[in-house]
């Protein structure tokens, strides 16, 4: 259990600097984004202009052929898509630790901070290896050439499946009121500034890890989607109904599969 004294700490409240700080580093990453195409040039060059690094599976096929590098490069772009994503639901939760340490001494404050944080976005970071591994086995852009509709069609039924199952309500209700779940697992140091990190990420990443499955079955660098599933995660993570939207949101991509699906075998 946490100190009585900590836990007033907590509902007293305090400057919100590192909520705003979270706010502006998602919205330099969002202008990076937009600002930086990383494979654009290549990807036209190596196939005439007829694709963009948008399409499904171009952007881990183009980083797959660039050998270490490429892969390091696949995840320093992957690392700032999840910062552009996830920071803006998640502040609340780097505010709360902010708070629980504002007791500490500044500079011991700020480090215990950053590893929590740093720890977060290395998790996410470390999910893009998933997208790899599974193009480096059957390559996306390849299932996504041949199977059309019914590519995209299952894939929007797999998200309806998941966004409808209890195990999206559960991990999402965790993320949706974190502080429950962050003091029982808070622990003071930097080595539990470590564990609360890695443990805030795996709620997180089993809440929103289908979402951003589907993110890369439509393309990985297309923008427009991005910005779509980030919307739908901070609606579900931060409104007073979002366990109500994210059913919607649910039954929405269902309709879509079935329509893409019935398309495909028309």
């Amino acid at each position: 259990m946490m100190h009585p004294e900590l836990l007033a700490r907590l509902r007293s409240g305090g400057p919100r600097s590192v909520a705003v700080a979270t706010y502006a580093v998602a919205g330099m990453a969002w202008l990076a984004l937009f600002l930086h195409d990383p494979i654009e040039g290549a990807v036209g060059h190596a196939h005439g202009g007829s694709m963009t690094a948008a399409d499904p599976g171009v952007f881990e096929a183009v980083a797959l052929a660039g050998g270490p590098l490429g892969v390091l490069h696949y995840l320093a772009m992957w690392g700032l898509m999840m910062v552009a994503m996830m920071y803006p639901s998640s502040a609340g939760a780097f505010q709360w630790y902010t708070e629980v340490r504002a007791h500490l001494r500044p500079a011991e404050m700020l480090t215990g901070v950053a590893v929590f944080v740093g720890t977060y976005t290395l998790v996410w970071v470390a999910v893009g290896v998933v997208p790899l591994a599974v193009d480096a086995v059957v390559p996306i852009g390849s299932l996504a050439a041949t199977w059309g509709a019914l590519y995209f069609g299952v894939a929007f039924l797999a998200v309806a499946a998941f966004q409808l199952s209890p195990v999206k309500r559960r991990y999402l209700g965790r993320c949706r009121s974190p502080s429950g779940f962050l003091v029982s697992h808070y622990r003071p140091g930097l080595p539990g500034a470590v564990r609360l990190g890695w443990d805030f990420a795996r709620q997180d990443v089993a809440a929103c890890g289908v979402l951003m499955g589907l993110m890369v079955v439509v393309g990985s660098m297309n923008l427009g989607w991005m910005a779509l599933i980030t919307a739908v995660l901070t609606v579900e993570r931060l409104t007073a109904r979002g366990l109500v939207w994210a059913r919607r949101f649910g039954a929405l991509s269902g309709v879509a599969g079935l329509g893409l699906v019935g398309l495909w075998l028309w």
